[in-house]
């Protein structure tokens, strides 16, 4: 499961005592819930549909509150766009669906952009983990929906799993040229290759030109 903050990964977590977030003025659901169509993740789907809805959270399945006649990519990324987090349910018959992969890529690079969230990813069987889902922890659905819904409520609520939180606001500083153009007078403005402070990048701190590494 996706580690949230001091919790054990095989701790059952009150879900009763769990209410959602606030839907912020520029969402729609709490979660958009991606899936392949067909038992027994649909089954699973709709199951923390009703839950979560039992408790106020609001989510959106492909299979019934998509609007007819329009496009599905289209619908996907509007869906993913209103939602503040995305729940994958990750299944034998998930990981060979080129659809449940689109959805991933379009929820990884929306929430980049926007300093969204990770996704959930629910495993729902003991199917294989993919390279580019074993930099997210996961909640494993081996047991019944109960033991674990609390934990999904959680990871739902949690806003701090930023997908860029540990990303620096990075600022190029462009300082003399040392090893380019060396035997030209150097111009900042157009200089092909500009050095940067490595001091100032990995620190944040304010670049003094003490730090004697130029990269």
């Amino acid at each position: 499961m996706t580690e949230q903050g001091d919790s054990k990964a095989d701790e059952t977590i009150d879900f009763s005592s769990i209410k959602p977030i606030a839907l912020p003025i520029d969402k729609e659901y709490h979660t958009f819930i991606a899936y392949k169509a067909g038992d027994p993740d649909s089954a699973v789907a709709l199951q923390i549909v009703e839950l979560l809805g039992g408790k106020g959270y609001k989510c959106c399945l492909h299979e019934g509150d998509f609007l007819a006649g329009k496009s599905t990519l289209r619908t996907i990324a509007q869906t993913i766009k209103r939602s503040i987090k995305v729940v994958f349910l990750l299944s034998e018959n998930s990981s060979a669906c080129e659809m449940w992969k689109y959805q991933l890529d379009v929820a990884e690079t929306f929430h980049i952009e926007n300093k969204g969230y990770k996704p959930i990813i629910i495993k729902l069987d003991q199917c294989y983990l993919s390279d580019t889902l074993t930099k997210y922890t996961y909640l494993s659905a081996d047991k019944p929906t109960e033991e674990w819904i609390g934990r999904l409520a959680k990871a739902i609520n949690d806003e701090t799993d930023h997908l860029i939180s540990s990303r620096r606001n990075i600022k190029f500083v462009a300082v003399p040229c040392i090893d380019y153009n060396r035997d030209k007078e150097h111009i900042i403005d157009t200089c092909r290759y500009p050095h940067i402070c490595a001091k100032y990048i990995i620190n944040d701190d304010i670049c003094d030109g003490s730090c004697d590494k130029k990269s």
